[in-house]
């Protein structure tokens, strides 16, 4: 009986084993894209009154694409100034247009305040800025909205 109870616990003790191994050589590795805030240039205060929308898309810097490699919507309470919304971009937060792709290694990303609320692409009226070079992992970034389409 005891020899069971043996054989028993070192299957056990191996399957945990495999599968901390396991977890830690091909589970996410990414807890966090990146983190920042979106700020508005003050002289797109009047023209961002009323926006209540912001769209923060995400792209692979290394690939010329139209098509981001995620997004993330925040809803605004009030009429955007100055330091429009914080955020942290991750596999929670992002919604990732092809579920279960690699991260890129860099990205670059746009915040764009949406006039109609609706997504796509960038209309008449909305509000855009965009940086590159991001690296994953990276804090503190500033996107700042400094032009008009």
């Amino acid at each position: 009986m005891k020899k069971i109870f043996w054989i028993g616990g070192v299957v056990v003790f191996l399957s945990v084993a495999a599968s901390l191994v396991l977890a830690v050589t091909y589970g996410e590795k990414e807890a966090m894209f990146f983190s920042g805030k979106v700020t508005l240039d003050p002289s797109l205060e009047n023209d961002a009154r009323d926006i209540r929308t912001l769209y923060i898309s995400l792209f692979d810097d290394e690939v010329e694409s139209r098509r981001p490699y995620g997004a993330m919507r925040i809803q605004l309470i009030s009429s955007p100034k100055g330091r429009v919304a914080g955020f942290t971009a991750n596999r929670d937060t992002v919604s990732v247009m092809f579920p279960g792709s690699k991260s890129p290694r860099t990205f670059r990303v746009r915040a764009r305040l949406d006039r109609d609320g609706l997504g796509g692409v960038a209309q008449p009226g909305d509000l855009v800025g965009e940086v590159s070079n991001i690296s994953l992992g990276s804090r503190n970034i500033e996107i700042k909205i400094s032009e008009k389409k």
